[in-house]
Parts: C-alpha cells; sequence; structure tokens
C-alpha cells in the first residue's frame, strides 16, 4: 500500500513538474485497500469517514489530511484498522457530510443493505440538486455472503447527475416499449 501511495505521488509530482498545479489544494480523495481483516486508507483535502461498528460511529480519517500542500506530499498519512461483519464504513468529501449528518446516515444504513442505502442517499442528494458530493459506502460481510433479488436489482454504482430508477420510470420504459 505504501508503494502504491508513493507512485502515486511520484504521478501527481511529475505533474506539477509539467506545469499542471491547479489540482494542489483543491484535490479531494481517498486511496484505500481492504486487505484479510484490515481496512487501510490515505487521504487529501476535505475527505470525512467513519466506522459504524454496533451502533457507534467513529471517525477513520481525523487527522489524516497532510499538512503542506506539496504534490510528493499529498498521500502521506495511513489509517489502518480491523473490520469485521457488520462494519458499515462512509466516507465522502465534506459537501456530502454537508447534506447528511452522521446521526441520519447511522439511522439510513442501520435500516437496511449498503445498496438500499446507498440509493436513499442518491434520491436524496438528486432530490435536493446536491451534485458537488461524492461519497462511497462499503458493507462488510461474510465470504458466503448471498445477495438478495431485492439487492441485485439495486446498482452498485450511482451518479447525481443520472435520476434515480423509480417505480415510474420503470414503468414509463415499459411503457415506452410496448408502444413501439
Amino acid at each position: 500500500f505504501e508503494d502504491a501511495l508513493k507512485a502515486v505521488n511520484e504521478k501527481l509530482g511529475a505533474l506539477s513538474q509539467d506545469g499542471d498545479n491547479d489540482w494542489i489544494g483543491n484535490l479531494n480523495a481517498i486511496i484505500g485497500l481492504v486487505a484479510d481483516d484490515s481496512l487501510h486508507i490515505s487521504i487529501c483535502g476535505n475527505i470525512l469517514g467513519y466506522l459504524i461498528r454496533k451502533g457507534k460511529i467513529s471517525s477513520i480519517t481525523e487527522g489524516l489530511s497532510a499538512e503542506e500542500d506539496h504534490p510528493l506530499k499529498t498521500f502521506v498519512n495511513i489509517t489502518s484498522g480491523a473490520i469485521s461483519e457488520g462494519d458499515r464504513v462512509i466516507i465522502g468529501n465534506i459537501n456530502f457530510f454537508d447534506v447528511f449528518s452522521i446521526d441520519r446516515l447511522k439511522r439510513l444504513t442501520s435500516e437496511s443493505g449498503a445498496r438500499e442505502a446507498l440509493f436513499e442517499i442518491h434520491k436524496a442528494l438528486h432530490r435536493l440538486k446536491a451534485k458537488e458530493t461524492s461519497t462511497i459506502l462499503l458493507d462488510a460481510v461474510a465470504e458466503d455472503y448471498k445477495e438478495t433479488e431485492e439487492e441485485k436489482k439495486l446498482p452498485e454504482m450511482l451518479f447525481l447527475d443520472q435520476a434515480p430508477e423509480t417505480g415510474l420510470t420503470k414503468f414509463m420504459k415499459k411503457a415506452t416499449t410496448v408502444a413501439q
């Protein structure tokens, strides 16, 4: 993981050397790795991350952002920790957490599976026209976990510039197909 971060920092340094410096101080990103039962992450910019375990929320990104804006030191701090079955990790930019409080996310993610929670988050963000938000939701499940049929119907990745599919949009697609 450390070698990968070093390579990314070197590529960012090369960008800077070539005169591409607009990203310095403006990049909000996370690099992560799940290996065995551990999560390793490094961030830059305004990224927040939380672990939800057995109903308790803990910050996993506090103090991780680099103190200085130097291309070769963009991703320098790493946090690592064990993840267990049932854990949820939610990571997002500061704009995302301006829209969703930690308590609201805790409620939303504890009431449903990760895909369903992400779909509900997507609908709310779309409804609020909150376009400059980014988030990822990770769900630690057992290796033999089988998705339900309902979960399989939900997408793994959603984009805010695409409207969420609702019962009405599904109906309209079918009606259009029949009409043709």
